[in-house]
């Protein structure tokens, strides 16, 4: 029995041995694919202010085979703020490079303007990701066209938005009639809302908080590009990806959750505590029944062992319905420590009565014609 036991010893340091060997050739590989051309061509559009602003941080981050575009119709911002492979002046005609002042309208006209420029810009994508801040003039009235264009290419189109805070009542209207077109030519549109950023980082200062809102951006849009372009464990073909996210404008949210062992008295403890994270403060107020499918990236350390691995894709999907799609990535990062453990969800086919119940800058004005003509005996006329 003893003997028995030294040789099984013997033959399992063997086989972890070769193990190790087999798993430092697959990380040259892993490293050459990563330094190769990638099969699909990604584009991150930034539209308007807070567009641009994501764009910039993507740009930083310098993700092989994603080209960063940013378009404004702000010339100040776009020439002294932004950071991308191309930069677009939207309708310098139209604006004069002075913004759009707030209007969705002449948002829309600028781009409409300079739409060859956008198209030009696209040519060739196989998956656009568009970046805007829904209430404003320029990110509201822009996106829905570059998305449009996009589609019209035959790309992939997730765009991912913010919405404003409650309290800015004048904007909310307008975000809602912007969603509402974006989600005409999206094939997903992940929505994070400012209110929910108060409630998961409102203990951050100001510039802190806001931060980690585009640093959610910056990083569900880097976990899915590394993961359709092979530099991971376990990669996803882009047909996966167009399986989870083409289901025409469908709502989606992203939720991240981040442990290291030394947060925990395990590494079991790391694993779940991310996935309860990244499942429990999504930046939008949804529910998770109905939701259609979800593309899960995990970033884990050195030494995370496969079962805390596996365990990560079960916690996932038992919240999800039994038909879901569900997919998931696998990166080892040295960056993550040896038991370090990063979620990042993004739940398709969501549902936000938030969002979606709230009225459209059009339902609003027509709503307080009616309450002039019931309540008063007026009758609102509309001025140019």
């Amino acid at each position: 029995m003893l003997f028995t036991s030294k040789k099984q010893g013997g033959k399992m340091s063997f086989l972890l041995k070769k193990a190790e060997e087999i798993a430092d050739i697959r990380k040259g590989e892993f490293t050459s694919k990563f330094n190769e051309a990638p099969s699909v061509k990604i584009i991150v559009f930034g539209c308007g202010g807070a567009g641009s602003n994501a764009a910039t941080n993507i740009f930083s981050r310098n993700m092989p085979g994603v080209t960063v575009v940013a378009a404004n119709t702000d010339a100040q911002h776009l020439n002294e703020r932004t950071r991308a492979n191309q930069k677009i002046l939207l309708g310098a005609e139209v604006t004069k490079g002075r913004g759009a002042g707030g209007i969705m309208g002449i948002g829309g006209a600028a781009a409409e303007a300079s739409i060859q420029e956008i198209k030009n810009a696209l040519k060739g994508s196989d998956l656009v990701f568009i970046t805007a801040g829904m209430g404003g003039g320029t990110g509201t009235g822009t996106a829905p066209i570059v998305a449009k264009a996009a589609k019209d290419l035959g790309a992939l189109v997730i765009s991912i938005i913010t919405m404003p805070f409650s309290m800015e009542c004048g904007r909310i209207g307008t975000a809602i009639s912007g969603l509402a077109k974006l989600r005409e030519f999206s094939d997903t549109v992940t929505v994070i809302d400012n209110n929910r950023i108060t409630d998961v980082f409102g203990d951050l200062p100001c510039r802190n908080a806001f931060a980690m809102a585009d640093t959610i951006i910056t990083t569900s849009i880097e976990g899915i590009a590394t993961t359709v372009n092979n530099v991971g464990e376990i990669n996803l073909d882009f047909s996966d990806l167009r399986r989870i996210f083409e289901t025409g404008g469908t709502l989606a949210t992203v939720g991240v959750g981040e442990k290291n062992s030394s947060e925990a008295k395990t590494e079991e403890e790391s694993v779940e505590a991310a996935v309860k994270q990244a499942l429990s403060s999504p930046l939008l107020d949804i529910t998770y029944e109905g939701a259609t499918g979800a593309l899960v990236d995990i970033t884990v350390g050195t030494k995370v062992r496969l079962r805390n691995f596996t365990k990560v894709g079960e916690m996932i999907a038992s919240k999800m319905d039994p038909g879901a799609i569900n997919m998931v990535g696998l990166r080892v990062s040295p960056d993550m420590g040896e038991h370090g453990v990063r979620v990042i969800t993004t739940i398709t086919g969501v549902s936000s009565p938030q969002i979606l119940n709230q009225k459209s800058e059009y339902e609003q004005v027509l709503e307080r014609k009616n309450i002039l003509k019931s309540k008063l005996g007026l009758d609102a006329i509309e001025i140019d």
